[in-house]
């Protein structure tokens, strides 16, 4: 009987993730069945995408040139920071200010037990 189940429990689970690839499949071709025919010499609109201001472009332009490498990597990592509020003697504020200070991070993923998936 055993057996059974965990057949039956097996045979749901690969069920399902057909479903979902054949779902994402299927979605993915109606997506590129819409797409239109693009004039030659014509560059697609984006949707969603805006363009910056040219006062914009030169600042981002003038910051990147001024950021080292590492400056550059500690901006594509994000650091998990667990509590919302830490006393600044604590080894978790620490921590907070050598991935700001030295590892120039993007951002933080604050971690709470507020909510019920914890974050």
């Amino acid at each position: 009987m055993e057996g059974r189940r965990v057949r039956f429990l097996l045979l749901i689970h690969v069920s399902i993730v057909f479903l979902m690839a054949y779902n994402a499949r299927s979605q993915s071709r109606s997506t590129s069945a819409k797409k239109t025919v693009v004039q030659e010499g014509t560059v697609p609109a984006k949707s969603g995408v805006k363009k910056l201001s040219p006062a914009a472009n030169a600042w981002v332009e003038t910051t990147l040139r001024k950021m080292s490498v590492d400056d550059k990597i500690g901006q594509l990592l994000f650091t998990t920071y667990h509590g919302s509020f830490t006393a600044t003697d604590t080894a978790a504020y620490r921590q907070v200010l050598h991935d700001v200070n030295d590892l120039h991070v993007g951002g933080f993923i604050n971690i709470t037990q507020g909510s019920p998936l914890g974050s």
